[in-house]
């Protein structure tokens, strides 16, 4: 087993641990300006995650809704969180205060996205990607598709079947 160190230089403090030839592998710097590197000894921000591949993973024990969590001070002058359930579900919440944090936009485990609704139901009010390549959008009392063709004349939507153009709007 590999020996292991906490120390403090020039008011940082570094936990990390010897390799096989007894050098130094600082694992997790914490600065004493409060900025902290986990992959790293000079992170580049509060929180500096890195790793030597591509993937850096924040673990939670918990199975029914982890949450990763951005906030603007303190959470009263914005916040946004990025859940995931146990359903596969991606959700992206936004708000100007915790209070008014709502559900925006959802990645369900089949690779659709919803935007503005939290199911893929015609009769909701909202965007849907489907991961097949349809698109719906359902609004309640006003237009539901505005288009705008800015500079030249010529078409504005062209609708095609099979990949040979059929129609379109000029």
């Amino acid at each position: 087993q590999r020996a292991k160190f906490i120390q403090s230089k020039s008011g940082n403090t570094y936990i990390g641990s010897y390799d096989d030839n007894g050098t130094e592998r600082s694992h997790i710097a914490i600065l004493n300006d409060g900025g902290v590197g986990i992959g790293t000894t000079i992170p580049i921000a509060n929180l500096d995650v890195r790793a030597t591949n591509a993937v850096s993973i924040i673990r939670t024990p918990d199975t029914t809704s982890s949450t990763l969590a951005l906030f603007v001070n303190d959470g009263s002058n914005g916040v946004g969180t990025i859940s995931t359930d146990n359903g596969g579900h991606l959700t992206f919440d936004t708000g100007a205060t915790g209070a008014t944090q709502s559900e925006r936009m959802r990645i369900t485990s089949g690779g659709d996205v919803l935007i503005g609704k939290t199911s893929t139901s015609f009769s909701t009010v909202g965007l849907n990607l489907f991961a097949n390549g349809e698109i719906t959008a359902v609004r309640s009392n006003n237009k539901t598709l505005a288009l705008n063709r800015r500079g030249s004349d010529g078409e504005i939507a062209a609708f095609y079947k099979s990949d040979v153009q059929v129609g379109n709007i000029s």
